[in-house]
Protein backbone atom coordinates (compact mmCIF):
# COMPACT_ATOMS: atom_id res chain seq x y z
CA UNK A 1 0.00 0.00 0.00
CA UNK A 2 1.14 3.26 -1.02
CA UNK A 3 -0.27 6.99 -0.39
CA UNK A 4 -0.70 9.58 -2.48
CA UNK A 5 -1.73 13.28 -2.16
CA UNK A 6 -4.52 14.83 -4.64
CA UNK A 7 -4.41 18.72 -4.19
CA UNK A 8 -6.49 19.67 -6.79
CA UNK A 9 -8.77 16.94 -7.67
CA UNK A 10 -11.90 18.12 -10.00
CA UNK A 11 -13.88 15.74 -7.56
CA UNK A 12 -15.58 13.58 -10.75
CA UNK A 13 -15.45 10.76 -8.36
CA UNK A 14 -15.71 10.68 -4.71
CA UNK A 15 -16.91 8.43 -1.76
CA UNK A 16 -18.40 9.77 1.21
CA UNK A 17 -18.96 8.16 4.29
CA UNK A 18 -16.88 5.18 5.95
CA UNK A 19 -17.45 1.19 6.60
CA UNK A 20 -20.63 1.95 8.57
CA UNK A 21 -22.28 3.82 5.19
CA UNK A 22 -21.09 5.21 2.55
CA UNK A 23 -21.93 7.25 -0.69
CA UNK A 24 -20.19 7.16 -4.13
CA UNK A 25 -20.70 9.99 -6.31
CA UNK A 26 -19.89 10.15 -10.10
CA UNK A 27 -19.64 13.51 -12.16
CA UNK A 28 -20.94 15.10 -8.88
CA UNK A 29 -24.37 12.86 -9.07
CA UNK A 30 -25.18 10.03 -6.33
CA UNK A 31 -24.43 6.51 -8.00
CA UNK A 32 -24.20 3.78 -5.68
CA UNK A 33 -24.99 3.55 -1.81
CA UNK A 34 -24.03 1.42 0.77
CA UNK A 35 -25.04 1.03 4.84
CA UNK A 36 -25.05 -1.66 7.82
CA UNK A 37 -28.23 -2.91 8.07
CA UNK A 38 -28.65 -2.26 12.20
CA UNK A 39 -30.22 -5.70 12.30
CA UNK A 40 -27.49 -7.72 13.54
CA UNK A 41 -23.68 -7.55 13.01
CA UNK A 42 -22.80 -8.07 9.68
CA UNK A 43 -25.84 -7.34 7.74
CA UNK A 44 -25.58 -5.14 4.60
CA UNK A 45 -27.34 -3.11 2.08
CA UNK A 46 -26.08 -1.83 -1.26
CA UNK A 47 -28.65 0.01 -3.80
CA UNK A 48 -28.05 2.32 -7.11
CA UNK A 49 -28.94 5.99 -6.27
CA UNK A 50 -32.29 7.68 -8.42
CA UNK A 51 -31.23 9.28 -10.74
CA UNK A 52 -28.12 7.20 -11.76
CA UNK A 53 -24.84 8.83 -12.55
CA UNK A 54 -22.62 7.64 -15.26
CA UNK A 55 -19.36 6.64 -16.35
CA UNK A 56 -16.76 9.69 -16.40
CA UNK A 57 -15.49 9.68 -19.89
CA UNK A 58 -12.43 10.95 -18.64
CA UNK A 59 -11.58 7.58 -17.40
CA UNK A 60 -11.22 6.05 -21.03
CA UNK A 61 -7.62 8.38 -21.15
CA UNK A 62 -6.51 4.65 -19.04
CA UNK A 63 -7.71 1.84 -21.05
CA UNK A 64 -4.37 1.17 -22.89
CA UNK A 65 -2.41 1.28 -19.76
CA UNK A 66 -5.11 -0.83 -17.12
CA UNK A 67 -5.33 -3.24 -20.08
CA UNK A 68 -1.72 -4.67 -19.94
CA UNK A 69 -0.18 -2.10 -16.66
CA UNK A 70 2.53 -5.17 -15.60
CA UNK A 71 1.63 -4.99 -12.10
CA UNK A 72 2.85 -6.39 -9.63
CA UNK A 73 0.37 -7.52 -6.47
CA UNK A 74 2.99 -7.58 -3.85
CA UNK A 75 3.74 -4.12 -4.74
CA UNK A 76 1.81 -1.18 -4.56
CA UNK A 77 0.52 0.06 -7.90
CA UNK A 78 2.50 3.11 -9.13
CA UNK A 79 0.96 6.62 -8.61
CA UNK A 80 2.19 7.80 -12.10
CA UNK A 81 0.20 6.07 -14.84
CA UNK A 82 -2.83 6.53 -12.43
CA UNK A 83 -2.53 10.44 -12.69
CA UNK A 84 -5.39 10.77 -14.94
CA UNK A 85 -7.68 8.74 -12.52
CA UNK A 86 -6.08 10.42 -10.15
CA UNK A 87 -6.99 14.12 -10.81
CA UNK A 88 -10.47 12.95 -11.44
CA UNK A 89 -10.65 12.14 -7.07
CA UNK A 90 -11.92 14.88 -4.34
CA UNK A 91 -9.36 16.48 -2.90
CA UNK A 92 -7.41 14.78 -0.27
CA UNK A 93 -5.13 12.46 0.49
CA UNK A 94 -5.58 8.53 -0.71
CA UNK A 95 -4.37 5.21 -0.19
CA UNK A 96 -3.49 2.63 -3.06
CA UNK A 97 -2.93 -1.34 -3.22
CA UNK A 98 -3.33 -4.36 -5.06
CA UNK A 99 -5.50 -7.00 -4.66
CA UNK A 100 -6.45 -10.30 -5.93
CA UNK A 101 -9.46 -11.53 -4.27
CA UNK A 102 -10.80 -14.79 -4.01
CA UNK A 103 -13.99 -15.36 -5.56
CA UNK A 104 -15.03 -17.11 -2.65
CA UNK A 105 -14.78 -13.85 -0.84
CA UNK A 106 -15.83 -11.50 -3.66
CA UNK A 107 -20.06 -11.15 -4.05
CA UNK A 108 -20.40 -9.04 -7.09
CA UNK A 109 -23.51 -7.25 -6.37
CA UNK A 110 -25.77 -5.73 -9.18
CA UNK A 111 -28.53 -3.52 -7.22
CA UNK A 112 -31.65 -3.54 -9.29
CA UNK A 113 -33.52 0.00 -10.26
CA UNK A 114 -35.42 0.62 -6.65
CA UNK A 115 -34.00 -2.30 -4.85
CA UNK A 116 -31.43 -3.35 -2.47
CA UNK A 117 -28.50 -6.11 -2.70
CA UNK A 118 -27.93 -7.73 0.71
CA UNK A 119 -24.49 -9.35 1.64
CA UNK A 120 -22.81 -10.53 5.20
CA UNK A 121 -19.83 -9.43 6.43
CA UNK A 122 -17.17 -10.74 6.68
CA UNK A 123 -18.81 -14.24 5.83
CA UNK A 124 -19.29 -13.53 2.22
CA UNK A 125 -16.47 -11.26 2.18
CA UNK A 126 -16.03 -7.28 0.83
CA UNK A 127 -18.77 -7.35 -1.79
CA UNK A 128 -18.06 -5.97 -4.96
CA UNK A 129 -20.63 -3.68 -6.18
CA UNK A 130 -21.06 -2.61 -10.18
CA UNK A 131 -22.03 0.51 -11.55
CA UNK A 132 -22.63 -0.13 -15.19
CA UNK A 133 -24.75 -2.68 -17.08
CA UNK A 134 -23.68 -6.16 -15.61
CA UNK A 135 -23.43 -8.54 -16.83
CA UNK A 136 -21.67 -6.39 -19.90
CA UNK A 137 -23.49 -5.58 -22.96
CA UNK A 138 -20.36 -6.03 -24.95
CA UNK A 139 -19.51 -9.70 -24.44
CA UNK A 140 -17.22 -9.42 -27.40
CA UNK A 141 -14.82 -7.17 -25.31
CA UNK A 142 -15.42 -9.70 -22.42
CA UNK A 143 -14.30 -12.54 -24.94
CA UNK A 144 -11.52 -10.60 -25.95
CA UNK A 145 -10.10 -10.10 -22.04
CA UNK A 146 -10.96 -13.87 -21.64
CA UNK A 147 -8.43 -14.50 -24.10
CA UNK A 148 -5.67 -12.36 -22.74
CA UNK A 149 -6.33 -13.52 -19.36
CA UNK A 150 -6.17 -16.99 -20.40
CA UNK A 151 -2.92 -16.17 -22.04
CA UNK A 152 -1.30 -14.81 -18.81
CA UNK A 153 -2.40 -11.29 -19.07
CA UNK A 154 -3.24 -9.52 -16.18
CA UNK A 155 -5.74 -6.39 -17.19
CA UNK A 156 -6.54 -4.40 -14.17
CA UNK A 157 -9.55 -3.06 -12.85
CA UNK A 158 -10.42 -0.02 -10.67
CA UNK A 159 -12.24 0.12 -7.39
CA UNK A 160 -13.11 3.06 -4.93
CA UNK A 161 -14.17 2.14 -1.33
CA UNK A 162 -14.04 4.31 1.85
CA UNK A 163 -11.69 3.40 4.48
CA UNK A 164 -12.23 1.08 6.98
CA UNK A 165 -14.08 -1.39 4.82
CA UNK A 166 -17.34 -1.47 3.17
CA UNK A 167 -17.93 -2.83 -0.14
CA UNK A 168 -15.68 -2.12 -3.24
CA UNK A 169 -17.26 0.38 -5.84
CA UNK A 170 -16.14 -0.63 -9.18
CA UNK A 171 -15.65 2.52 -11.24
CA UNK A 172 -13.62 0.85 -14.14
CA UNK A 173 -12.85 -2.48 -15.71
CA UNK A 174 -16.51 -4.55 -15.44
CA UNK A 175 -15.47 -5.97 -19.34
CA UNK A 176 -12.22 -7.25 -17.13
CA UNK A 177 -14.07 -8.28 -14.44
CA UNK A 178 -16.45 -10.37 -16.34
CA UNK A 179 -13.80 -12.11 -18.19
CA UNK A 180 -11.79 -12.62 -14.95
CA UNK A 181 -14.88 -14.33 -13.60
CA UNK A 182 -15.18 -16.75 -16.99
CA UNK A 183 -11.82 -17.77 -16.66
CA UNK A 184 -11.84 -18.67 -13.03
CA UNK A 185 -8.85 -16.69 -12.28
CA UNK A 186 -8.57 -13.94 -9.27
CA UNK A 187 -8.97 -10.47 -10.78
CA UNK A 188 -6.60 -7.55 -10.40
CA UNK A 189 -7.95 -4.67 -8.65
CA UNK A 190 -6.37 -1.13 -8.00
CA UNK A 191 -8.12 -0.09 -4.96
CA UNK A 192 -8.33 3.33 -3.69
CA UNK A 193 -9.60 5.35 -0.65
CA UNK A 194 -9.45 7.96 1.20
CA UNK A 195 -6.94 8.15 3.73
CA UNK A 196 -9.54 9.39 6.42
CA UNK A 197 -13.30 9.23 6.07
CA UNK A 198 -14.29 12.19 4.01
CA UNK A 199 -17.94 13.56 5.53
CA UNK A 200 -21.20 12.72 4.21
CA UNK A 201 -24.19 14.01 5.71
CA UNK A 202 -27.06 12.92 6.78
CA UNK A 203 -29.00 14.37 4.87
CA UNK A 204 -27.30 13.84 1.16
CA UNK A 205 -27.00 9.99 2.09
CA UNK A 206 -31.51 10.21 2.92
CA UNK A 207 -31.46 12.19 -0.71
CA UNK A 208 -29.80 9.37 -2.20
CA UNK A 209 -31.89 6.45 -1.52
CA UNK A 210 -34.53 4.98 -3.50
CA UNK A 211 -37.91 5.84 -2.43
CA UNK A 212 -38.80 2.53 -2.43
CA UNK A 213 -35.90 1.73 -0.50
CA UNK A 214 -36.33 3.87 2.17
CA UNK A 215 -37.70 1.71 4.67
CA UNK A 216 -35.01 -0.76 4.71
CA UNK A 217 -32.31 2.43 4.79
CA UNK A 218 -34.13 3.88 8.01
CA UNK A 219 -32.81 1.55 10.67
CA UNK A 220 -29.05 3.14 9.73
CA UNK A 221 -30.42 6.34 9.32
CA UNK A 222 -31.87 6.28 12.61
CA UNK A 223 -28.01 5.54 13.74
CA UNK A 224 -26.46 7.84 11.82
CA UNK A 225 -24.94 10.62 14.79
CA UNK A 226 -23.37 7.89 16.35
CA UNK A 227 -21.52 6.25 13.29
CA UNK A 228 -20.65 8.35 10.42
CA UNK A 229 -18.45 11.88 10.38
CA UNK A 230 -20.78 14.41 8.93
CA UNK A 231 -18.09 16.90 9.21
CA UNK A 232 -14.41 17.36 9.48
Amino acid sequence: MTTVEVPDGLGVVAVLGNDFASLLCLGGQPAVLHAHDCHGSVGQLAARAEPGAVRPADLDALRDWLAAPGLNPRRPPPAGPLAPLLRLLAPGRYTLALSTPGWQELPVLDPAPGAAASWYWPTQGDALVVTDHWPPRDQATVESYRARISGGARPAAVVVRAPGGGPRYLVDGHHKLAAYRRTHVRPLLIEIAPEKPMPLRREEFAAAVPPAQAKAFAAPLDDWTYSVPSSQ
